[in-house]
């Protein structure tokens, strides 16, 4: 598990109006997916160190590896016309 429904709950609950209902279902999809995302970061970092000759994994191939998840990501977003919403607070 990367992050527990308790976390998930009192970071939403943070953002959210005061008693808006949640779904539990919301929780765990969420959860599930931050599961994937980690395993598929793992997985691009590690491709990106075994392409290169180095003997230490280091933040270069963490950079290499998670920025194109990052445009993945944003690609996304933008699909749904979401990615002119990034990083606006409320």
């Amino acid at each position: 598990m990367v992050i527990s429904i308790r976390t998930i709950k009192k970071r939403m609950k943070n953002r959210l109006q005061k008693n808006t209902p949640v779904k539990e279902l919301v929780y765990l999809e969420i959860q599930q997916e931050m599961d994937i995302m980690l395993e598929e970061m793992i997985i691009k970092i590690i491709s990106k160190f075994n392409l290169s000759e180095d003997k230490k994994l280091t933040e270069k191939h963490f950079n290499l590896g998670i920025y194109p998840t990052m445009m993945e990501q944003y690609n996304r977003l933008d699909s749904y016309g979401l990615s002119n919403t990034i990083g606006e607070e409320e």
